[in-house]
């Protein structure tokens, strides 16, 4: 008979040879989340560029009243002033429609910003939570969990029963029957032991 060292008990094993299929669903989910996070991130620096250039072109209107301000000074002083004053007139009218599409286009653009905050935010604790929630199965699946070393490997074997031998002959456990063991298996490549 070979010697077999002791058996040592261990209380967690590697989670890909233990974690179910549905595991890695979910970790497929949670990498669909972080690209759509991805591409939220993308929309929000793009609606920010947008935000910047309006508030540049709401200063060109600034620019423009002053502008037009000094072109009506320079009018009055012109001899076709009734011409220069419906130019005038038209210039600013165009111009007030412009100051009020940019207006207009700077609230839709801060209210998709909103949006978009929010639904980022909201995305990011919902993946927060479900990687919680992952780890905690996780724990949980493998809190109950014994490895056993150096065990005889037979060509056809129960591994609960060499589990159940194993027990009573070298740990000495008297009635290993009473030892419920709900799945056993072996790990790793097959090798028969002599």
């Amino acid at each position: 008979m070979a010697y077999s060292p002791p058996m040592q008990h261990v209380s967690s094993i590697t989670y890909s040879q233990q974690r179910p299929p549905w595991v890695d669903e979910m970790f497929k989910r949670m990498d669909k989340f972080e690209s759509k996070l991805d591409k939220l991130d993308q929309i929000d620096n793009l609606v920010t560029t947008i935000k910047t250039k309006v508030i540049r072109l709401e200063q060109g209107t600034n620019s423009l009243d002053e502008r037009l301000e000094h072109v009506e000074k320079c009018t009055q002083l012109s001899d076709d002033y009734d011409g220069q004053k419906v130019k005038f007139a038209d210039m600013k009218s165009e111009l007030i429609n412009i100051s009020k599409a940019i207006k207009s286009s700077t609230s839709e653009v801060n209210k998709i910003d909103k949006k978009l905050t929010s639904s980022v935010s909201d995305l990011r604790n919902e993946c927060g939570k479900l990687k919680e929630s992952i780890l905690d199965i996780q724990m949980k699946s493998t809190s109950n969990n014994l490895i056993f070393y150096n065990t005889p490997e037979a060509e056809t074997e129960v591994c609960s029963e060499v589990i159940q031998r194993f027990c009573a002959d070298t740990m000495k456990i008297e009635n290993p029957e009473r030892i419920h063991v709900i799945d056993a298996r072996r790990l790793g490549k097959k090798k028969v032991l002599k």
